[in-house]
């Protein structure tokens, strides 16, 4: 892991309590994939799948949804392995995450499932529970 000092240090003072943060969460994801190294930024990546999962649940029941853009993955490739999952159980994409895996099988037989019982499968399978 590299030593980022300059990047820390580049981050506004940041408290608990304040209401107007000078720098968004947009942009500060932009900001380590722009500073960071290919190998820190995918540690970082990890805390933005809970936009991933929530996208994939919004194109799940609409693939026109309008998704969060704080997510790793574009609309094409979500699109493209909810496709492969309704083609074959057991896609061979690299950028599959292994929860994807879990939940999209039993989400596909089981489309009677609510919204809210599916986002509580999808974030417990990635391990955040809400």
């Amino acid at each position: 892991m590299g030593k980022y000092y300059y990047l820390i240090s580049g981050i506004p003072e940041l408290q608990l309590d304040d209401q107007k943060l000078k720098i968004s969460l947009s942009d500060f994801k932009t900001e380590l994939k722009n500073n960071l190294s290919v190998s820190d930024y995918n540690l970082i990546s990890y805390f933005f799948i809970q936009f991933d999962n929530k996208n994939l649940l919004a194109l799940l029941a609409n693939p026109e949804a309008s998704m969060e853009e704080l997510g790793n993955l574009e609309r094409e490739e979500m699109l493209d392995i909810i496709q492969q999952f309704k083609e074959t159980d057991n896609p061979a994409g690299k950028n599959i995450y292994t929860h994807f895996r879990q939940f999209l099988p039993d989400y596909l037989i089981d489309r009677s499932a609510d919204s809210v019982n599916g986002e509580i499968m999808i974030f417990s399978l990635h391990g955040f529970v809400k």
